[in-house]
């Protein structure tokens, strides 16, 4: 599912928006889980995962 929403412009950023809605913890689990996706294939998704990022703080 996650690697469905990254692909995706519109989801990647309602994704985003939708976190700022979860409590930190969940926020965190979720960003750890980014992250780990991010690393495998930094090529592929790590602007992505940067972009998700950038949408849950500012």
């Amino acid at each position: 599912m996650h690697f469905r929403i990254l692909n995706h412009d519109e989801y990647r950023r309602l994704f985003g928006e939708a976190l700022k809605e979860v409590d930190v913890q969940n926020q965190e689990m979720v960003l750890n889980l980014l992250n780990d996706i991010k690393n495998e294939s930094p090529d592929r998704f790590g602007s992505k995962v940067e972009e998700i990022k950038i949408i849950l703080y500012y």
